[in-house]
């Protein structure tokens, strides 16, 4: 019984979204729904999420209040909250799973719609983390699905595995293995083939997106705060590293 609660409870979740995203893409004559929330920062990727949830639903709930006493039909009824929550922490200090995750870049940010629902939210525990990043262009002559059309995601993905973690670093290890399973990266680290997947210290990073610019910056952005910080894994040569990506 309680599974089929939460069920139900998601389900009405993902159709409140799905409803208040379709009026956001149709009444877009006269207002336009904000992209961007106004910046803030927080302390770190966890507190990045907590923050960005509690705004996302606190503002959610808002437009429910709206939508009540909306009038009209349900497809002129535009949502005044934000798309994206342009959240920020400090970055430098990259010495575990969650310090690696840098901050979205100017313009992007979580999607709040995602945050809202339980099943599509950013996941971090002490073995994995997955957070996704989302740009869309901010100018104010694109409205309705025009804005949704400049969609761009990157999606970071941390994970704590020894077991995989020690087979990759006896690869690296192996001068044949290395040179056969690795090719030169950002800051000539070994990163897998056509890809932006590699173990810093004990953690596999891989990050995936739309095209290739943006998960290789988000990508080179990570491995450049690792190996200041020493996380490099066993079998990498630190004298093989250079200064410049």
């Amino acid at each position: 019984m309680a599974n089929l609660i939460n069920r139900l409870n998601i389900a009405a979740a993902v159709t409140c979204t799905a409803i208040f995203s379709a009026t956001s893409l149709i009444a877009q004559d006269t207002i336009k729904r904000p992209v961007l929330s106004d910046p803030y920062t927080v302390e770190n990727v966890v507190s990045a999420i907590a923050e960005a949830t509690m705004r996302s639903k606190t503002a959610d709930t808002e437009q429910l209040a709206r939508f009540s006493q909306h009038e009209g039909a349900w497809d002129t009824f535009t949502r005044t909250d934000s798309i994206l929550q342009q959240v920020s922490w400090p970055y430098g200090d990259c010495t575990d799973l969650t310090s690696l995750i840098p901050p979205p870049d100017d313009g992007w940010g979580l999607r709040s719609e995602t945050l809202i629902v339980s099943l599509s939210a950013p996941k971090i525990s002490d073995e994995r983390a997955e957070v996704s990043f989302t740009y869309l262009d901010p100018s104010p002559e694109l409205i309705g699905d025009d804005v949704f059309k400049t969609s761009q995601t990157v999606t970071i993905t941390i994970t704590s595995n020894p077991a995989a973690s020690a087979a990759i670093k006896q690869s690296l290890a192996n001068p044949a293995l290395r040179d056969a399973m690795f090719t030169p990266g950002p800051y000539g680290y070994p990163v897998l083939p056509f890809s932006n997947a590699a173990l810093l210290g004990d953690y596999t990073v891989d990050v995936v997106g739309t095209g290739m610019e943006h998960p290789s910056r988000y990508f080179a952005k990570i491995v450049k705060c690792a190996i200041d910080n020493g996380l490099i894994a066993e079998g990498v040569d630190p004298a093989e590293l250079t200064e410049e990506p």
